[in-house]
């Protein structure tokens, strides 16, 4: 069998005006194990606009496949502390995946300043400031695949 999410997305073809968006399908192994699956929900909006106000649904078909958890993440850069050498950054991210943290002085030309691969889903790690120290200075991680946009 397969298993995949319909989420509440903004792709306008999908059914009832992407509130049923498809993700990626993982197939299932049969080895009646624990096993893990990510699933990245691209464009989602979570309005509620499903059945009984929900925003994302497990799809196995007739399956009786058990769940133990669903944890949902949003990948990238949710804030930043002043340390001593630099900035301290929360990353949350897909464990294995590959992250860019970027700084601007006038968010419009962005430099790369590290690249991360976390180990959990939550990582936080010292990212030094790139000479020279300007008075003001952005920050953003973005996944690798989509650091060119």
């Amino acid at each position: 069998g397969t298993l995949s999410v319909d989420f509440d997305g903004s792709d306008p073809s999908a059914p009832f005006q992407g509130a049923y968006s498809p993700s990626a399908t993982v197939r299932l192994q049969g080895t009646r194990q624990w096993m893990s699956a990510v699933f990245r929900l691209h464009d989602a909006r979570f309005l509620n606009a499903q059945n009984g106000g929900a925003d994302l649904r497990l799809s196995c078909g007739d399956l009786a496949l058990p769940v133990a958890s669903v944890r949902l993440l949003r990948e990238g850069l949710l804030g930043s502390h002043p340390a001593e050498h630099g900035f301290q950054i929360r990353l949350t991210g897909i464990p294995g995946a590959t992250y860019l943290i970027q700084s601007s002085t006038n968010l419009t030309q962005w430099t790369e300043v590290v690249r991360l691969r976390p180990a959990t889903p939550v990582s936080h790690h010292l990212a030094p400031l790139p000479p020279p120290r300007p008075w003001h200075q952005w920050y953003r991680g973005r996944p690798e695949s989509s650091a060119a946009h």
